[in-house]
C-alpha cells in the first residue's frame, strides 16, 4: 500500500464490521491514497496497482440488519447509476438499464447456459439441456417471425394455439384426446373453396370446391355404408375411367363394354363378350356349391367332365363321349359293359389301374419306365419289357409241356450265367485231365467256353494231373505228412474259418477266425540281434486297431515294463466307464482307480499333469482342499458360497447353465432384480409382498414379438396376440366394463340375470340384440304384448321338440294352402270395383300388366328379385338393402359409384377409431381435398415418417416430420429475410400487470418414478411488468426451473434487458496438495489448496481471447514454510509475486484474464487471513 498507510484492524470470519470499528481504517486510506500525500494508483510506475486490487478479495456492503436493504449508488455528472440488494426478497435490483457489451454473456450455473447477442440485432438464450419460460401468457413479438429450430411442446393438457387478432380461430389440446378445431371453424387448403370442417355437431364436411380426390398408398377402407344417391350413379375406376359400374335403377349394377369382374388374377374373371354371351372364365377350375345347380338349356363341355361326388345317369347309356375322368363308378348291382367298337383305353395319368373285390385290391397294373408290371395284391409278380417278361416268383407249370422255340430232343437246358440254352447230352466225352471245377457230370470250361456235359470218373479225380503235375487234390489224405520243410513258393496257406493250427497232440494253437471280405490282418515281423520282434496292424485301410481280447473276466496280462513310444492310450470298457487301478503291490487289494466320466455326463474332458513347479498332489474329493489362483474349466461345484459377486471372464461370455444341465431354484433378496441387456434396458423387480415389476413399456414376450403383455402406460395393461389369447378357469370375474371389438365366442351357456341362454338358442337368435325379458319370453314366459306382425317378423315354434324361429310368411303360405274358400283368382278382365282382401288368394294375370293413376299400397312388392317392403328396397336375398324414412335414405350394404355429390353434409355414425390408413370411418385410397375448415374432435395422425404439413396458399411454410427426431418447422421461400416466425399470442384483450401473455414449459409427464419426475421442470414465460395501453408493452421473461419440485422463477429478464437471478454461484474447487498443483478454470472460478511441500502452481482451460475470466485462490502454508513458483505468464501487482505467507497462515490471491490466457494479472486480495 505505500509507506504511509498503516493497518488499524484485523477481522475474523463472522465477525460484524461496525463503523466505529473501521473509522480509523478508512482514516488510513484517506491519507494514504490522498492525491497530493499518496499514490494516485493508476496503474503506472511508483503509483501503486489499481484500487480494486488493493481491496482485496471480496468487499462487504451494509450491517446485515433484517430487513435493510443495501444500495450502491454510482454517482455520474448527468446519471445516476443505483444498484440496490433487496433484503427481504433475495434479489439485486438494477433501476437502471444494464447492457452487456459486444458479445458478452450472462451465464447461469455455468459456461453452457447463458444469455447474450452474438450478433447485432439478435439475442440469444442458450442452456444445455432446456429452457422453460414460465408465465401465463408468453407474448414473443417479431417483426417478420419467431424461429424455433426444434420441437415445440405444450405441455398444459388442455393448451390452445390461437390464431387471428382477436383469437376467433383457436386449436385446442385435449388430453388423450387430440386437437379440437374450435367452432365451425374450416381447415382450408389451397383456397377457402376447398376444405374440413365439422359444419354442425356429429357432421364432418369434406368440401372439395368441384372434387373430393381421395388419394392412398394402400387402400380406402370405409369401414361402414358408402352410399350413392343418384338412380344413375356411376363408381368409376382407373385414370381414364375406362371401366365403370353403373346403377340401373330398380334393376341393378351394369359393368361397361366388354371389361370383366377379375378374382385373384387376369385369368378368372367374369366377362360379357357380346350383348348374349356370358363368360365365366377361371385358369384351373370353376366352383359352383349349391344343394342344386339348375342349368337351363345344353352343357357344351369342349373340355373334360370331373365330378367330385356321384352322378346319376339313371338307366341311360353314355355315348359318344371324349373322355370322362370319374372318380367313382358305382352301378345297381347288374352287369358293366364296356362295348367299343374301337379300342378300350384305361389311362390313369401317372397312377395304376387296380382289380379290386368288394373293395380289397387283388392285383393292379402298373407302368414302369413304360414297361407293364402285374402285380399281385401289393406285390409285383410279372414285368414285360419290349418282347420278354420277367417273373418275379417261382414259375410252376400244371400241364406237361414247356415249349420254346428252339426245341432239340435230347437236349438239356445249361445255364452259361446268364440264360439256359438246350445243350445235346448224348455222345460225351470222358476228360483226360481234371479241372479244379470239373464234377462228374461238368460243363467242360477248359476250352474257354461251353464245351458240354461230360464224363468224369473217380480214378481220374483222385489220381488226375493238375496242369502243373503238382498234387492238386488232397482231399482222401486223411492224415498227410510233410517230408521237409513246406515251401509255399510264393503262394498263400488257406484255412477255413474257425479252424487251427495245433500241437502235436492236436490241441488248438492258434484259431483262425474269417471275416467276410476281409482287408486287414495282423503282420509278424522277426527281428536281428538287440531289436525286438513285432506283430502289427496292416492292410487296406489307413489306420487299424490292433485288439487283445481275454475271455470273460480275464485279463490281457504284460509280466514287464510297457514302453509307449508314441501315439495315445484309449480305454474302452464295453458300454462300462473305463478305469485305470493303481495298486499299492501286487500281492495286496489295496489300488488307487483313475476313472472317467459316465456316458450320461456326455462330455469329453481332459486331465492335464503340470508341466512345471515340481511335485504336485491332486485334491480328493473325500477331504476339504483349497485351490489358489487356479482356473477351473467346466467346473462341477455341488454346493459353496460367494462373496461379493460372480463376475463372467468378459462381457458377454459366460452361460449360467446348459441345454442338458439346468440350475434348479434361484433365490433373490427382497427388491432383487434380473437386468436383461448390455445397458440394462429390461429390469423385472422384486416387490417385497406384492410381486414382480417388469420396467417401464417392456413387454413380455411369447414365441415372437407379436405376442405379449406389456404396461402400455401407468394405468393401461396390453395383452396382444396375433391370432387368440385363451383364459381358461373355472371362473373369470372381470371387474369393470368389457369392451369387445371383435366377435365374442362362448363355448358354454349365457347367462342374462335369472335368465340362462343355450349355445342352441343362441344360433337361432344368431345377429340379434337381445334383451333379458325377451330371453325369458323365448324360455317360457307367460307374458304377452300386442304388436304389429310384419313380413319380415318371425315365430319361435316347437318343430318336434326342437325350438326354431319361422317367418310370418312362411306361416302365410301355409295358412292360403289351407283356405279353400278362396281359391286362387284368375280373371281375363278387368276389376273395376270392390276389394281384394288378405284371403283373396293369388292374382294371376299372366303376361298382362298391372296399370294404376293411383296408389299401390301393401306388404310387399317383388319385381323381378327386387323387394319393395314398407320402407325398404331390397333384393329377394338381401331384403332391406335400402331404407328409406323422412329426409333420410339408408343403405345397409355397400354404395358402389364412380363419383357421387353431396349437396347437403355427408356423415358417417360409425365411431370407429382410425389407427392406420385402413380401418377409421372414412377411408379414401387417394389424397383429402376439403374447401372449407375441417374439425377434427379427436387426434389427427400422420403415419408417413416424412409427413409434411403445409400452410399458406404456395405452402411457404411447412411443419416437416423428421423420423425418430420431432418436427421441422420451415420456411420454403429461398429469398432474403424469410425467416420462420412462431408467435404464441393470447386472446385476452385487457392485459394487466403479471398476466402472463405466453409460456414454453418442459415436462416429462410419462416419466416412470412418478412424483417430481413428472412435474413440469423447466419453463420460460412472458409476463406483464404493467398494464398494457397504446404506449406501452412492458414484458419481462421469466426463467422457471426446478430441481425437485415444480419449476419455479429462477430468474427474470425485464422489459430493460435488466437480468435478475434469484441467486448467484460461483463453483469451488479444493485441490490436493502436490509439487504441481492446477487451476482447471473450465472446472471452477475459486480454488483453496493447503500446502504441505515446495509447489509449482499452472492455470489451464482459460476462455477464449476477449472474455475476461477472474479468479481467486486461497493457499494455506505448511507448518514449515514452503516456497510457491507461479507461472511466468502472471503479471504481478506492483512488479513481483508478493511474499509467502508464514507458517501455517492463510493467503489470498486474484488472478484476471482477458487474453486466452496469455497474461494473468495477479494481486494480493490479503494475508495472515484467519
Amino acid at each position: 500500500m505505500g509507506a504511509t498507510y498503516t493497518r488499524q484492524s484485523t477481522y475474523t470470519d463472522g465477525d460484524v464490521i461496525q463503523a466505529a470499528d473501521t473509522n480509523d481504517e478508512f482514516d488510513q486510506l484517506l491519507a494514504a491514497f490522498a492525491a497530493g500525500t499518496g499514490h494516485t494508483h493508476d496503474g503506472t510506475a511508483g503509483e501503486g496497482g489499481p484500487l480494486s486490487n488493493l481491496l482485496g478479495h471480496s468487499i462487504t456492503f451494509g450491517a446485515g440488519t433484517s430487513g435493510t436493504d443495501i444500495t450502491v449508488t454510482f454517482d455520474g455528472e448527468t446519471n445516476n447509476g443505483v444498484l440496490k440488494w433487496m433484503e427481504d426478497e433475495d434479489y439485486f435490483e438494477f433501476s437502471d438499464d444494464l447492457l452487456i457489451a459486444s458479445t458478452e454473456k450472462i451465464q447461469f450455473r455455468d459456461t453452457a447456459i447463458f444469455i447474450n447477442s452474438s450478433t447485432d440485432g439478435q439475442l440469444d438464450i442458450d442452456a444445455d439441456t432446456e429452457l422453460e419460460i414460465t408465465a401465463p401468457t408468453v407474448d414473443i413479438n417479431a417483426s417478420t417471425a419467431v424461429l424455433i429450430s426444434n420441437d415445440l411442446k405444450l405441455d398444459s393438457d388442455s393448451s390452445v394455439l390461437g390464431f387471428g387478432a382477436d383469437n376467433d380461430t383457436t386449436l385446442t389440446h385435449t388430453d388423450g384426446t387430440g386437437l379440437t378445431l374450435n367452432s365451425t371453424n374450416k381447415l382450408t387448403f389451397g383456397d377457402a373453396a376447398s376444405f374440413v370442417q365439422q359444419s354442425s355437431d356429429g357432421v364432418l364436411r369434406i368440401d372439395g370446391e368441384a372434387t373430393v380426390d381421395i388419394n392412398a398408398s394402400t387402400a380406402v377402407t370405409v369401414s361402414n355404408d358408402l352410399k350413392l344417391d343418384s338412380d344413375a350413379a356411376v363408381l368409376g375406376f382407373g385414370a381414364d375411367n375406362d371401366v365403370t359400374l353403373t346403377h340401373v335403377a330398380d334393376t341393378g349394377l351394369l359393368l361397361n363394354s366388354t371389361m370383366a369382374l377379375q378374382f385373384n388374377d387376369a385369368s378368372q374373371f367374369i366377362n360379357a363378350p357380346s350383348a348374349t354371351v356370358l363368360d365365366i372364365n377361371a385358369t384351373d377350375e370353376i366352383e359352383l356349391n349349391a344343394t342344386l345347380v339348375d342349368i337351363n338349356g345344353n352343357v357344351d363341355i369342349s373340355g373334360t367332365l370331373t365330378v367330385a361326388g356321384a352322378l346319376d345317369f339313371g338307366d341311360l347309356d353314355i355315348s359318344n363321349v371324349g373322355s370322362i375322368a370319374l372318380d367313382t363308378i358305382t352301378n345297381d348291382g347288374t352287369d358293366i359293359t364296356l362295348d367299343s367298337s374301337g379300342d378300350i383305353i384305361l389311362d390313369a395319368d401317372g397312377g395304376d389301374v387296380f382289380v379290386k373285390d368288394a373293395g380289397t385290391t387283388y392285383g393292379s397294373l402298373t407302368n414302369s419306365s413304360g414297361n407293364l408290371v402285374i402285380k399281385s395284391g401289393t406285390t409285383t409278380a410279372l414285368t414285360f419289357s419290349g418282347a420278354n417278361a420277367t417273373l418275379a416268383g417261382d414259375l410252376t407249370i400244371s400241364g406237361d409241356d414247356l415249349t420254346m422255340a428252339t426245341n432239340t430232343a435230347g437236349a438239356l437246358l445249361i445255364a452259361d450265367g446268364t440264360n439256359f440254352n438246350p445243350v445235346l447230352v448224348g455222345g460225351l466225352d470222358e476228360i483226360s485231365t481234371v479241372a479244379d471245377n470239373d464234377v462228374f457230370l461238368a460243363i467242360d470250361t477248359s476250352g474257354g467256353g461251353i464245351g458240354g456235359l461230360k464224363k468224369v470218373t473217380r480214378s481220374t479225380i483222385i489220381s488226375g494231373t493238375g496242369v502243373s503235375g503238382n498234387i492238386s487234390n488232397i482231399v482222401e489224405d486223411t492224415s498227410p505228412q510233410l517230408g521237409d520243410d513246406l515251401d509255399t513258393n510264393s503262394h498263400n496257406i488257406l484255412i477255413d474259418d474257425a479252424h487251427f493250427i495245433g500241437d502235436e497232440n492236436g490241441n488248438e494253437q492258434i484259431v483262425f477266425q474269417t471275416t467276410s471280405s476281409a482287408v486287414n490282418q495282423i503282420e509278424v515281423t522277426n527281428a536281428a540281434v538287440g531289436n525286438g520282434v513285432q506283430i502289427a496292424s496292416t492292410g487296406g485301410d489307413t489306420n487299424i486297431d490292433l485288439k487283445l481280447l481275454p475271455k470273460g473276466s480275464g485279463q490281457v496280462v504284460i509280466d514287464g515294463n510297457v514302453g509307449i513310444e508314441s501315439g495315445l492310450i484309449d480305454l474302452k470298457n464295453a458300454g462300462a466307464v473305463s478305469k485305470i487301478k493303481f495298486y499299492c503291490e501286487s500281492s495286496n487289494a489295496h489300488a488307487q482307480t483313475l476313472q472317467g466320466a459316465p456316458h450320461s455326463e456326455a462330455a469329453s474332458n481332459t486331465l492335464t499333469l503340470p508341466s512345471t513347479g515340481g511335485d504336485v498332489n491332486l485334491v480328493s474329493t473325500a477331504s476339504t482342499a483349497t485351490l489358489t489362483n487356479k482356473t477351473l474349466t467346466s467346473p462341477v461345484i455341488n454346493t459353496g458360497t460367494f462373496g461379493t459377486s460372480i463376475l463372467p471372464v468378459s462381457a458377454d461370455g459366460t452361460t449360467l447353465g446348459s441345454a442338458s444341465k439346468e440350475f434348479s431354484d434361484l433365490f433373490l433378496a427382497d427388491s432383487g432384480t434380473i437386468q436383461f441387456g448390455n445397458d440394462q434396458d429390461t429390469i423385472l423387480t422384486h416387490t417385497d409382498g406384492t410381486g414382480l415389476t417388469l420396467n417401464s413399456t417392456n413387454k413380455l414376450c411369447f414365441n415372437d414379438a407379436s405376442q405379449f403383455i406389456q404396461g402400455a402406460s401407468a394405468t393401461v395393461l396390453d395383452i396382444a396376440a396375433t391370432d387368440e389369447i385363451e383364459l381358461t378357469a373355472t371362473l373369470i370375474d372381470v371387474v369393470g366394463n368389457l369392451a369387445v371389438s371383435g366377435t365374442t365366442t362362448i363355448s358354454g351357456n349365457l347367462v342374462f340375470g335369472s335368465a340362462t341362454v343355450t349355445e342352441a338358442q343362441l344360433e337361432i337368435l344368431d345377429g340379434a340384440t337381445v334383451t333379458t325379458t325377451e330371453l325369458n319370453i323365448i324360455d317360457g314366459g307367460t307374458s304377452a304384448t300386442s304388436t304389429t306382425v310384419a313380413d319380415a317378423d318371425r315365430v319361435v315354434m316347437n318343430d318336434n321338440g326342437t325350438m326354431v324361429q319361422v317367418a310370418v310368411t312362411d306361416l302365410a303360405a301355409y295358412f292360403d294352402d289351407e283356405i279353400t274358400a278362396m281359391p286362387n283368382l284368375v280373371t281375363t278382365g278387368a276389376l273395376n270395383s270392390g276389394s281384394i282382401t288378405s284371403g283373396f288368394g293369388t292374382i294371376d294375370t299372366g303376361s298382362s300388366t298391372i296399370t294404376t293413376t293411383g296408389l299401390i299400397s301393401g306388404g310387399s312388392l317383388d319385381i323381378d328379385n327386387v323387394l319393395i317392403n314398407g320402407t325398404t328396397i331390397g333384393h329377394t336375398d338381401d331384403t332391406d338393402l335400402i331404407t328409406l324414412a323422412d329426409g333420410a335414405l339408408t343403405v345397409a350394404g355397400t354404395l358402389a359409384a364412380t363419383t357421387g355429390t353431396f349437396s347437403g353434409i355427408l356423415k358417417t355414425d360409425d365411431a370407429t377409431e382410425a389407427t392406420s390408413t385402413t380401418d377409421g370411418s372414412l377411408q379414401t385410397d387417394g389424397g383429402l381435398s376439403v374447401v372449407k375448415d375441417g374439425v377434427f374432435g379427436d387426434d389427427v395422425k400422420l403415419l408417413s415418417d416424412a409427413s409434411v404439413i403445409h400452410f399458406g396458399a404456395d405452402s411457404e411454410v411447412t411443419l416437416t416430420h423428421v423420423a425418430d427426431t420431432g418436427l421441422a418447422l420451415k420456411h420454403t421461400a429461398t429469398a432474403d429475410d424469410k425467416p420462420i416466425v412462431l408467435t404464441l399470442q393470447t386472446g385476452e384483450t385487457d392485459m394487466a400487470a403479471n398476466d402472463v401473455i405466453g409460456k414454453l414449459a418442459f415436462q416429462a409427464p410419462d416419466e416412470g418414478t412418478g412424483t417430481d419426475a413428472i412435474l413440469v421442470a423447466a419453463a420460460v414465460q412472458a409476463v406483464a411488468e404493467g398494464d398494457f395501453s397504446s404506449s406501452n408493452n412492458a414484458t419481462r421473461l421469466e426463467f422457471h426451473t426446478g430441481a425437485s419440485e415444480a419449476a419455479a422463477v429462477k430468474m427474470t429478464l425485464n422489459s430493460t434487458g435488466a437480468i435478475k437471478p434469484v441467486t448467484y454461484q460461483e463453483t469451488y474447487a479444493s485441490l490436493s496438495a502436490a509439487s504441481t498443483v492446477d487451476c482447471d478454470l473450465l472446472t471452477a472460478n475459486h480454488f483453496a489448496v493447503t500446502m504441505n511441500q515446495n509447489t509449482t502452481f499452472t492455470f489451464s482451460n482459460p476462455p477464449a481471447s476477449g472474455t475476461s475470466f477472474a479468479f481467486t485462490l486461497i493457499v494455506t502454508q505448511h507448518s514449515t514454510a514452503v516456497t510457491l513458483t507461479w507461472p511466468n505468464t502472471v503479471d504481478w501487482a506492483g512488479g513481483s509475486a508478493p511474499d509467502a505467507a508464514g507458517n501455517n497462515e492463510v493467503q489470498a490471491y486474484g488472478f484476471i484474464t482477458r487474453d486466452g490466457g496469455t497474461t494473468y494479472y495477479g494481486f494480493l486480495g490479503g494475508t495472515a487471513i484467519g
